[in-house]
C-alpha cells in the first residue's frame, strides 16, 4: 500500500525504511541514500519564504517577458500591415483612378 493511500503526508524516516525493507528494496545503495536523507536538516521559514519568493519573482520575470514577445509580435504585425496599406494605398487608388477614367472615357 502506498504512503500517499495511508493518508501520511509527510515522510517518516523510520517508515520509509520499514516499507522498503518490506517491499525487499533494501539494497546497500537505497541504505546509503536513506542515510543521507537522514541527515539532511530541514530549511527554516524565513529560508522557505526567501525562496518561495525567488519563485515568485522568477515565475513573473518569466511571465512578463512571454507578455512582452507576445506584444512585440502584435505590434510587428500591425507595423507591418500599416506599412503594406502606405505602399499599396496609391497604387490601389492610382489602379481606381485609371480604371474610373476608362469608365468615363468610354462612357
Amino acid at each position: 500500500m502506498a504512503l500517499r493511500e495511508q493518508g501520511i503526508s509527510s515522510i517518516d524516516l523510520l517508515l520509509l525504511k520499514t516499507q522498503v525493507e518490506e517491499r525487499g528494496l533494501a539494497t546497500p545503495q537505497v541504505s546509503e541514500y536513506l542515510e543521507k536523507i537522514s541527515r539532511f536538516r530541514p530549511p527554516q521559514l524565513d529560508q522557505m519564504m526567501s525562496y518561495l519568493e525567488l519563485l515568485k519573482d522568477r515565475s513573473s520575470r518569466e511571465r512578463l517577458l512571454g507578455l512582452a514577445s507576445k506584444i512585440q509580435g502584435y505590434a510587428s504585425q500591425k507595423e507591418a500591415a500599416a506599412t503594406l496599406s502606405w505602399i499599396l494605398q496609391p497604387m490601389l487608388c492610382r489602379n481606381c483612378w485609371k480604371s474610373r477614367s476608362k469608365e468615363f472615357a468610354s462612357g
